[in-house]
């Protein structure tokens, strides 16, 4: 329930916002603004693509050539999200 469903208005936003790379939802300045966005709609989730991005980090070989595999960048934008009181939509 949006605060603006007492005036009869629905919430233009529906319940999910979209980001163009997750990898953003690391900034606090982001964090910020999905704060002050989820006290005024119904937003529920964030959906985003790319969480495997190469700016996320997940995968880097060693000097032999090594696969070497880090979801720290996925937990964090996980764990924030969740944290804020929203859902994470990968695709």
């Amino acid at each position: 329930m949006t605060p603006f469903a007492d005036l009869g208005i629905p919430s233009l936003l529906g319940t999910d916002v979209r980001v163009r790379a997750p990898i953003l939802t690391l900034r606090e300045s982001y964090r910020n603004d999905l704060r002050a966005v989820k006290q005024v709609t119904d937003v529920r989730y964030v959906r985003f693509h790319a969480i495997l991005h190469d700016e996320v980090r997940v995968y880097n070989e060693s000097e032999p050539g090594d696969p070497i595999y880090n979801f720290a960048y996925v937990d964090q934008i996980y764990d924030g999200l969740l944290k804020n009181g929203v859902r994470p939509e990968a695709s």
